[in-house]
């Protein structure tokens, strides 16, 4: 049997740049492992990748489609160690509870973790078994990264916001229009993880048609950058060349 994974000292995983993390990877096995060594791998990356059509008249008259992917990476974080590995050339590790402590620092500059549709930025550590001939054991654990935001360096995000919006029914036959206004409050602009926002919604119905419920959300803006490696031509019958 074989039990092989990364735990961390804190219960949530999750780490302020410019700190330091503390983890550990467990090993228990009640046989003989055949492995050179046993490394860790601790990557925090943002990457893009989408792709674009683009239609065009060819010199020789045929219709083509240009497939332009465009992509982009960045390492915050690429660190590598080895935590055993065979001195004696056996290759062998024998039966037993192994415990392979190991620490790192959040660099300053590491963005928080997110997911959209076009990227993502993710930190993980990646716990390896190389064995020799043979498919390696990897063991993989995510943590995440939360920056601290002090909010107080802008004035402009203690300032309130108010928004509104109104639509207006004008029945048949008649001048007269009736409105439905709708105003939201927020007590300031800016907010950070874990914060309660109150929010005041005021709504003035004068129409005819009865308001049954009020839905509020929350969306995220996010700008995807990346560049383009390889444009693919294709026609009607897939791919026909690659520059």
């Amino acid at each position: 049997m074989l039990n092989f994974y990364v735990v961390f000292n804190s219960k949530v995983n999750v780490f302020f740049p410019n700190t330091e993390a503390i983890a550990t990877v467990i090993l228990q096995t009640d046989t003989f492992i055949k492995a050179r060594k046993i490394d860790i791998k601790i990557i925090g990356r943002a990457k893009t990748e989408w792709h674009e059509y683009e239609y065009q008249n060819d010199y020789d008259g045929c219709n083509r489609t240009e497939f332009i992917p465009y992509g982009a990476e960045m390492l915050y974080l690429n660190s590598y160690a080895v935590l055993w590995a065979s001195m004696d050339g056996t290759n062998m590790l024998p039966p037993g509870n192994y415990q392979f402590p190991f620490k790192f620092v959040i660099p300053a500059n590491s963005p928080p973790n997110m997911s959209g549709e076009y990227g993502n930025v993710r930190y993980f550590v990646k716990a390896n078994i190389d064995i020799p001939w043979a498919i390696d054991e990897s063991r993989y654990m995510g943590f995440s990264v939360c920056p601290l935001i002090d909010l107080n360096l802008n004035g402009q995000l203690a300032l309130p916001v108010v928004t509104g919006s109104t639509e207006m029914e004008t029945k048949c036959c008649s001048c007269t229009s009736y409105p439905l206004t709708i105003t939201v409050n927020l007590p300031k602009t800016g907010y950070v993880p874990g914060e309660t926002v109150a929010v005041r919604v005021d709504l003035n119905n004068t129409t005819t048609s009865i308001v049954t419920s009020i839905e509020l959300g929350i969306t995220s803006s996010m700008v995807f950058t990346g560049h383009c490696e390889a444009t693919i031509y294709m026609d009607i019958h897939g791919f026909d060349n690659k520059l």
